[in-house]
């Protein structure tokens, strides 16, 4: 299948599955950023200038009540618009859309939609051949809960205005995925997205009451720090949700904030030690398991606790770090998904 996309697409994927993307006009090297990470502003910064595009339009979809918002330090360095729902509550915003209303860029423009549901403020963002869907529709989900103000019957309705009747060789873009992809095709999500395919609004109503995500006690904090447009990753939040590695949220923790600019670089230099950590431990335990066996065969069977020890130890170890990697891996089990078309297009 062709790809249907007449702009270039540059997602900047977070390991703990947000989703940011840098939208290039190929003729005008104009650029819109979509749901800028805070912790992400460098990569968005250097995405933008290795393809000489302006940055014109910063877009949050809705007010994240899960992470910090790259918006404002984007435009502090850009002087560009932020783009945000009338009903955001935001100090950040330089520019409301009306519903469908289509802002200047490129030869098509970027349509802007409002999309009630998950939030009040939730807007979806359509440029030639995509849609950007921010957490109104993911893949194989959507978003639910992340922040106060949801409503289902909303959501529902904005499901089907939104992508009834539409191609569907439409390219979607979430705001989150945590199965590794930033990209899926209205086709796919119309076989495999549950809420997506639910036509009778009192099963999606269950659905809505009983799934098991709830808004993070953290959320409070990130919508007001996200209102007044923070530069800098504020203590408390700091380690909030994973979001950032247990590096730089120790860095937090004694600075009090986390400079933007050569985090990527910081992360980088702190990991050695923390893999130094765990090699020092398994050294001891493996030197320990060495002694206890030489001394059961030179002196008394004995020692040979000292390895059984050890060696147990060292199993541990192993199992533990092996299960904590299969749960950061592994697909959560809201996420409601029957399997990728076969024509998705890449990129």
């Amino acid at each position: 299948m062709r790809d249907p996309r007449q702009v270039e697409v540059v997602p900047i994927n977070h390991p703990k599955g947000c989703r940011s993307y840098v939208i290039v006009d190929p003729a005008s090297r104009e650029a819109c950023v979509v749901d800028p990470l805070l912790d992400h502003v460098k990569e968005i910064l250097e995405a933008a200038s290795a393809r000489r595009a302006q940055v014109r339009y910063v877009v949050d979809t809705h007010s994240h009540g899960d992470h910090l918002s790259g918006a404002a330090a984007l435009r502090e360095r850009l002087s560009c618009e932020v783009v945000m729902h009338p009903e955001a509550q935001s100090e950040v915003a330089t520019l409301r859309p009306q519903d469908g209303e289509v802002l200047p860029f490129g030869e098509a423009g970027l349509r802007i939609w409002h999309a009630p549901g998950n939030s009040a403020d939730g807007l979806v963002l359509e440029a030639p051949g995509a849609l950007f869907t921010g957490d109104v529709l993911l893949i194989g989900s959507m978003g639910l809960k992340d922040a106060p103000g949801g409503d289902p019957c909303e959501h529902f309705d904005t499901l089907r205005r939104l992508f009834a009747g539409r191609p569907e060789g439409t390219v979607i873009h979430p705001g989150h995925d945590d199965m590794g992809r930033h990209l899926s095709t209205l086709k796919a999500e119309r076989r495999g997205n549950r809420w997506l395919r639910e036509e009778d609004f009192d099963v999606f109503r269950q659905r809505w009451d009983t799934d098991p995500r709830r808004v993070g006690k953290e959320a409070p904090e990130f919508l007001e720090a996200n209102r007044v447009g923070v530069q800098r990753v504020p203590k408390d939040l700091a380690p909030a949700l994973g979001l950032l590695d247990a590096a730089r949220a120790t860095e937090a923790r004694l600075k009090g904030e986390v400079e933007i600019e050569g985090a990527a670089e910081s992360v980088e230099a702190a990991r050695p030690a923390v893999q130094s950590g765990l090699s020092a431990l398994m050294s001891v335990l493996g030197l320990g398991t060495v002694i206890g066996w030489l001394l059961g065969v030179l002196f008394l069977p004995v020692f040979h606790a000292i390895s059984l020890v050890c060696g147990a130890v060292l199993l541990g170890v192993g199992l533990f770090g092996g299960d904590v990697r299969r749960r950061r891996k592994g697909a959560p089990d809201d996420l409601y998904y029957l399997g990728p078309s076969k024509n998705r297009p890449s990129g």
